[in-house]
């Protein structure tokens, strides 16, 4: 069912408000709370003790760490909080992004981060399809050990800067997405890659091809897959 009507509070009020919510006229267990003005993460965490559908409220430009702090588990709530964040970070790992992404339904402002790092390239892929402001044109460095090439391409095209491959031993996936790995990778949208060990997964080749592909790394050729 949808929550009632709102209770709207200013944020010189949340202590009062936490203290004694039933005080306060028109506050229902199963209202939504609207904060007016900026709050500290440590408010928003402390809000979590009051039962509402959810809570909406700006929280000051904070730290990653400070905004994956913030406490969220109060089983009263209907849906996500409201909670309008900006990262003051410049450079953050995709996993700590997307843990304060999970954090609330409005798009957060990462429009501060410039590199972002991961060791696991499916939280990239989480990371940039979220709904998020300001991702666009930032470093990424991916060490991963091994590469699937598909997720590769698509991380590439998700930023306008270098994705930079630290440690990969290994990539693997079709000789189309695998070319345009390498050839990123001479154009200087990717770089790090040149003597990974390449597995194929296509069943059938042109050997020209082949030959293309096999230039790019020093690594050994998995063709085993072909027939």
């Amino acid at each position: 069912s949808s929550p009632s009507n709102p209770i709207t509070i200013s944020a010189a009020q949340v202590a009062s408000f936490i203290a004694d919510p039933s005080s306060f006229s028109g506050y229902s267990a199963e209202s939504y709370v609207i904060v007016t003005g900026e709050i500290t993460p440590a408010q928003a965490s402390a809000l979590n003790s009051v039962n509402a559908a959810y809570i909406q409220a700006t929280i000051t430009a904070a730290s990653i760490s400070n905004l994956a702090g913030i406490a969220v588990s109060n089983s009263s709530r209907t849906s996500l909080n409201k909670f309008s964040f900006e990262v003051t970070d410049t450079s953050a790992k995709a996993a700590d992004l997307n843990t304060i992404i999970d954090k609330t339904s409005i798009s957060v402002d990462l429009s501060n981060v410039g590199v972002i790092e991961t060791s696991d390239s499916a939280a990239i892929t989480t990371l940039y399809t979220a709904s998020t402001v300001g991702l666009g044109n930032e470093i990424i460095n991916l060490s991963d050990t091994t590469i699937n090439a598909q997720a590769l391409n698509n991380i590439n095209g998700y930023t306008t800067g270098v994705v930079v491959v630290t440690g990969a031993s290994a990539v693997n996936g079709s000789a189309a997405d695998l070319i345009a790995v390498y050839s990123a990778n001479v154009a200087g949208t990717i770089t790090g890659l040149g003597n990974e060990a390449v597995t194929l997964s296509d069943s059938s080749i042109d050997a020209a091809v082949l030959i293309t592909l096999d230039a790019f790394t020093s690594g050994i050729i998995n063709a085993d897959n072909i027939t």
